[in-house]
């Protein structure tokens, strides 16, 4: 998807090439900006029913904890450790 600059810009041209009115310019600008805010909001779809599905209860977590102190960060902060806890479970 291109930037909303360039959606707006291409318009704005075959807007200006073929109307011309007092700030045509700034006209053009407000319309097409219009346009795509309607463009993009048809894009957006909602989901109002979700299926349920069965997960798996984990029996074993915090099994395996991994701990890890980094040392000294530099810092202007009083707190210059940081300790690390990572918790792998499948």
């Amino acid at each position: 998807m291109a930037p909303p600059v360039c959606e707006i810009r291409v318009p704005m041209i075959f807007m200006k090439e073929r109307f011309l009115w007092y700030s045509s310019a700034e006209g053009c600008k407000n319309k097409c900006r219009q346009s795509l805010l309607a463009r993009q909001r048809s894009k957006v779809q909602h989901q109002v029913h979700s299926s349920l599905g069965m997960f798996p209860l984990v029996v074993e977590k915090f099994a395996h904890v991994y701990r890890d102190a980094v040392g000294y960060l530099v810092s202007p902060h009083p707190n210059s450790d940081l300790l690390m806890c990572v918790d792998r479970f499948l």
